[in-house]
């Protein structure tokens, strides 16, 4: 599958991801900042729901993501949720 890597998704995240959707292959991560700090709860969840509508396997925002945002992307992706950040370490396999 492949795996989305930003430094800061400014022209948003879904919009990024449903690019990947031509590749024919599953979305099995997105890692980095979602740019979502400061949106509101209902833009935050329409993003979250459309990677979800995606097929988006696993979440791991980071920096920009927010905390309200990561809060909701945590609640809904459950044990494929990773904590991101600087230093992190993530396991491709």
């Amino acid at each position: 599958g492949l795996v989305l890597i930003t430094g800061c998704a400014h022209p948003g995240i879904a919009q990024m991801a449903a690019k990947l959707k031509g590749f024919k292959s599953p979305i099995r991560l997105i890692v980095g900042g979602f740019h979502l700090q400061g949106a509101s709860e209902t833009r935050i969840t329409q993003a979250a729901h459309r990677l979800k509508e995606l097929g988006v396997i696993g979440v791991a925002p980071s920096h920009c993501t927010g905390e309200a945002a990561r809060s909701i992307f945590q609640q809904l992706w459950k044990e494929r949720f990773t904590e991101s950040g600087v230093g992190a370490t993530i396991l491709l396999r």
